[in-house]
């Protein structure tokens, strides 16, 4: 997409101002206020090859250039097991736009990364609302959320003020996949006869470990009540380097051709010691 202040004026031969790929919308900041556009959008696929239609739009901008007035997060609740979050603000204020028609938009942050507030927010709460829930946070990773209130001519707000949380290793998410391509296939721990009588397909597979007794020792599968002990879980001794006995074969057995890699193990681990929630 090409951007010039004049009618016929894009230079359609040069880097565009924007692009986007798979979408029918873009946002373009920082446009100055009060000021007539005229935009070309074209086609690219991937050999470069590129359309040569000259259909022009314009639009013109809000002379509005101060954005809203806002203190940022004031609470917020974070459920680090089922990786869900609310957050709260008091309204902000604006010159020009009604505080019911003020919207915020939450931006997040992953495992260290800055944020980047020029990208389109996490998600953008209704106009005029003080508050948002949000689901469906990644698993097993450091976040941060800071909100920005943004007015009807799109001005945003800079504040920086942040709340920080750390989401548990998901069994769903981390954990059931693990089990699903190393250790539920066909002549292992698969419903029907499973090897050891331990079904590890999705539907059953937490049922059959969390708190039950293996037949080895009288050791549980999984015990979530020592998750600091990798020997006091029988399939941690299976599936983890621990000088512990087991009897058998590791997990998975070297006859699937399957093996854990250190990322599996680790979060194998981590689930366990954090209590081996079925979430």
């Amino acid at each position: 997409m090409w951007i010039a202040t004049s009618s016929g004026a894009q230079t359609l031969g040069a880097t565009p101002n924007a692009t986007v790929t798979g979408a029918l919308t873009v946002n373009v900041d920082n446009l100055s206020p009060a000021t007539q556009y005229f935009v070309v959008c074209r086609a690219r696929d991937e050999a470069q090859n590129r359309d040569t239609n000259k259909v022009e739009k314009s639009a013109t901008t809000s002379d509005d250039a101060t954005p809203p007035t806002f203190a940022g997060i004031d609470t917020s609740s974070f459920d680090e097991t089922n990786r869900t979050l609310n957050l709260t603000w008091l309204a902000a204020t604006d010159d020009r736009t009604a505080q019911n028609q003020i919207v915020y938009d939450v931006y997040q942050r992953v495992n260290g990364a800055n944020f980047d507030f020029t990208k389109p927010p996490l998600v953008t709460s209704a106009p005029g609302a003080t508050s948002i829930d949000i689901s469906g946070l990644p698993s097993n990773a450091t976040l941060g959320w800071v909100v920005r209130a943004r007015d009807e001519a799109l001005n945003d707000d800079n504040n920086v003020v942040q709340v920080n949380g750390t989401t548990l290793v998901s069994y769903a998410l981390d954990i059931q996949p693990i089990f699903s391509k190393n250790c539920a296939v066909v002549g292992c721990h698969v419903s029907g006869n499973p090897t050891g009588g331990m079904s590890l397909s999705s539907a059953v597979s937490y049922g059959n470990i969390v708190n039950v007794t293996s037949s080895y020792m009288g050791l549980k599968r999984i015990d979530p009540t020592v998750p600091v002990d990798t020997s006091a879980s029988y399939l941690l001794r299976k599936t983890q380097t621990v000088s512990a006995p087991f009897a058998g074969n590791p997990m998975p057995a070297p006859g699937t051709g399957n093996s854990l890699t250190d990322d599996d193990k680790t979060k194998l681990l981590l689930w366990v010691q954090q209590k081996a929630p079925n979430n």
